[in-house]
């Protein structure tokens, strides 16, 4: 079995290529969401608001961006 030697350049390729993949899938998650609680037509306009502050609220507990989470009137 023949040994792979790996230069730093490839081991940073990998690792900035699996981050760019994640950040990519964690976007398309939440702006998925998103889309979806605005394109309900059977929500009116300020379900629709409230949705969106639950989604934002999820994300900040998820994150623990804890400064950001009480919403102001």
């Amino acid at each position: 079995m023949a040994a792979t030697v790996l230069t730093r350049e490839d081991i940073l390729s990998t690792i900035v290529a699996e981050l760019t993949s994640g950040i990519d899938a964690a976007l398309e998650h939440w702006m998925a969401r998103i889309e979806e609680a605005l394109q309900d037509s059977r929500r009116t306009p300020q379900e629709k608001i409230n949705e969106l502050r639950e989604i934002l609220t999820e994300y900040r507990l998820i994150t623990a961006d804890e400064r950001s989470i009480k919403w102001t009137a």
